[in-house]
């Protein structure tokens, strides 16, 4: 993708997010998003189609990296094939979650500020629910290991 597209959609982006910490979302309207984000409505609207569009872009691609980093991580939890000692386990620790603290680094602010009052409620959900199915694998991965999966049979994990 051309290096002035790409820009041009981290501006308007970005002139969300710095929307949202001043005022509620369903606040906010396109020229708010324009003017913090100092675009041209002509370009605006040659990427988006409303301020909905933006924070569906936006919010796709933090899902995603979110989503390669947790799934990143896990694989370490998943390969499992017997039950680890403490000091497996904090090596594991210190290991297996770099890529989420990478990435909950460098999108500390935006992720901040999407599940903030202001932000998009929509967004926490599947945050969570993304973190959550991979809690679930990952119990009922150690669930096998201790040959202890009998006793999840007709039990729901929450």
């Amino acid at each position: 993708m051309d290096i002035r597209i790409v820009s041009t959609k981290n501006r308007i982006q970005g002139g969300l997010i710095s929307v949202i910490k001043q005022k509620p979302l369903y606040q906010i309207k396109d020229k708010d998003i324009i003017n913090e984000a100092e675009v041209s409505a002509a370009s605006y609207y040659k990427y988006y189609r409303d301020k909905s569009q933006v924070l569906k872009d936006l919010e796709t691609e933090l899902i995603k990296q979110f989503s390669t980093a947790l799934y990143a991580d896990s694989k370490g939890w998943l390969s499992l094939k017997y039950g680890p000692n403490k000091k497996e386990i904090s090596n594991r620790i210190d290991n297996n979650l770099s890529n989420l603290i990478a990435f909950t680094s460098s999108k500390k602010e935006v992720i901040t500020v999407l599940i903030s009052k202001n932000g998009d409620p929509a967004f926490k959900a599947k945050m969570l629910e993304l973190t959550a199915a991979v809690i679930k694998r990952l119990l009922i991965r150690f669930f096998q290991i201790y040959d202890q999966l009998s006793r999840l049979d007709g039990k729901s994990l929450k």
